[in-house]
């Protein structure tokens, strides 16, 4: 087999850009349009998935084989805040929803759970892959560091969700 030239790698398609995606929610917990939070989303992770490694050794022999595939269970999203805060309170009510800190009341998993989907595009655009997530919820709002000694910068929004997994299409 010869060494890889110009032909091969000039008959690869273009490259996926980071930039071609949309998250897109269903109504939330609290909120039922979510369409500000597609067009807020700066990133996201696109989730991946792993296969757990199992070790036979016998006889001498070391063995590496498969064994069951599963997921992260974690990804992160960054979002665009706006003057309103409306981004940390769509999130902050979802979180509220599911388990009360004040109250001290939670609501079973079918009330927060939601069904998500990342949508890649080409530059078409049209839609290259759909990823759905399944079961995700905002695990995690980070901090939000406020700094009056520099004018210059937004508030971004990271989230970091968990979820139990994904179907690639």
């Amino acid at each position: 087999m010869a060494r890889t030239g110009l032909q091969d790698v000039s008959g690869i398609p273009d490259p996926a850009l980071t930039w071609n995606f949309d998250l897109f929610l269903p109504a939330i917990p609290g909120s039922s349009n979510t369409s500000q939070l597609t067009y807020r989303c700066m990133s996201t992770g696109l989730p991946g998935s792993e296969m757990d490694r199992v070790d036979v050794q016998l006889h001498g022999i070391h063995l590496v084989r498969r064994g069951r595939r599963n997921w992260s269970h974690s990804f992160t999203s960054t979002f665009l805040e706006a003057v309103d805060w409306n981004t940390r309170n769509q999130f902050f009510n979802w979180m509220e929803s599911a388990q009360s800190w004040v109250n001290n009341t939670g609501s079973p998993s079918s009330v927060y759970l939601v069904n998500g989907q990342i949508v890649v595009y080409t530059d078409a655009p049209a839609v290259a892959k759909t990823v759905q997530v399944m079961n995700m919820w905002p695990q995690q709002i980070n901090d939000v560091e406020l700094d009056g000694a520099q004018g210059g910068s937004h508030v971004s929004l990271q989230i970091t969700w968990s979820y139990d997994y994904t179907i690639d299409a």
